[in-house]
């Protein structure tokens, strides 16, 4: 009986220490990535893909309605989220301050209802930015 309960105990024993290690490992591959993206939390000298992929994780996924019509500092779009006009109007003046090409469209939904989306591009392609969703796309070689 006693050996029993010492084998139970090693194997439980064993069980713990060997969960404990693979949680521990875990979390230090997730400590490992938040520091690497802080590395460059300014989105600068990327190439334009991972630009926007930089500037979407800076973004409150939000969708704010409360912020329809209001004029928002960066900080505040940053922080509470807005509609897609503080998106795009972001997307572009952030881009442009990088170097990129930069075009907001805003086209018509419904009766006086409209869409914001940004166009950026470079000289190697370019990337539709929709709120919180980014598609980037490469030209094909001449």
């Amino acid at each position: 009986m006693k050996k029993c309960l010492k084998i139970a105990f090693f194997i439980i024993s064993y069980t713990a220490f060997f969960m404990f290690g693979i949680i521990f490992i875990e979390f230090l591959s997730k400590i490992s990535f938040v520091v690497n993206i802080e590395k460059n939390t300014d989105c600068i000298n990327l190439s334009l893909p991972d630009t926007m992929d930089c500037l979407k994780n800076k973004t409150n996924p939000n969708y704010n309605i409360s912020n329809v019509g209001k004029v928002m500092t960066e900080q505040r779009f940053l922080e509470e989220g807005g509609v897609c006009k503080h998106y795009s109007d972001w997307y572009e003046d952030k881009t442009k301050e990088y170097g990129f090409h930069a075009k907001t469209i805003i086209f018509p939904i419904e009766f006086k209802s409209y869409h914001q989306i940004t166009i950026i591009s470079n000289s190697e392609g370019y990337c539709l930015a929709d709120q919180q969703l980014i598609k980037c796309f490469q030209y094909s070689p001449i």
